[in-house]
């Protein structure tokens, strides 16, 4: 299953898989911003909060995206055994509810919750669509490739050089996550515009302005984002 989950996930992941970290994303953000502060380039990046994304994501619609990635038949099986059945209720003031069936979310504990979740992601970005032909997004470029998104697990940065490029992705980004049962935190989620941006992103959601900030702690990171967004190299 390790190979398989290799072959289905883009680079763009980073999360919960081997020999890669927060720190190669960390770097690889530093990378666009320090290209597109040399050229005097605008960058505009919008850091994604899903609210409790480990508790939302829709079983049926899970099994889905295992079918649709060609994954066997058995291991298939074998993860849909491990969730049916459950059950839960919850504990109030006065008493326990009555017991009702779980159709939502990973395990706790399991040491396949996150690789499902970045399965989930994934399928979500690929609904996003992504053609390097068309920039249809405006997406900057790191050694002639176009990057949209950097994501560790649920953490998710989208990326663009221009305003309108950030919010036709933010908005195809919500409506396919809502689509899988994920919803963005509109509190939580917040803009960065990089240096020398001539025009400030301001981007609604359902009426609600995202929050544009100066820096922004990136996989804890936050120092060092700082330094970034200031055009000061990275400390040791």
């Amino acid at each position: 299953m390790e190979r398989k989950l290799e072959e289905e996930v883009s680079n763009s992941q980073a999360g919960f898989r081997k020999n890669r970290g927060t720190r190669d994303h960390i770097f690889n953000l530093w990378m666009i911003i320090q290209k597109y502060r040399e050229t005097n380039t605008s960058l505009h990046t919008c850091f994604i909060d899903y609210s409790k994304a480990f508790d939302c994501g829709n079983h049926e619609k899970m099994w889905q995206t295992l079918h649709k990635m060609h994954f066997h038949p058995k291991i298939i099986g074998l993860v849909k055994s491990l969730y049916e059945g459950q059950q839960s209720a919850v504990q109030l003031e006065y008493g326990t509810t009555e017991w009702f069936p779980v159709t939502k979310g990973v395990r706790q504990g399991c040491i396949l919750s996150p690789h499902l979740l970045s399965l989930y992601t994934e399928e979500i970005m690929r609904d996003v669509g992504f053609d390097p032909r068309k920039d249809e997004y405006d997406e900057p470029r790191l050694q002639g490739l176009p990057i949209r998104d950097l994501r560790y697990a649920d953490d998710t940065a989208l990326l663009s050089t221009t305003t309108d490029g950030l919010e036709k992705l933010i908005k195809a980004v919500k409506e396919h996550s809502e689509q899988k049962g994920l919803h963005l935190n509109v509190k939580k989620t917040k803009i960065m515009d990089i240096d020398k941006c001539k025009k400030e992103a301001r981007i609604q959601i359902e009426g609600e302005e995202i929050e544009r900030v100066k820096s922004f702690e990136y996989l804890g990171a936050g120092p060092s984002i700082k330094l970034i967004a200031k055009g000061l190299p990275l400390s040791n």
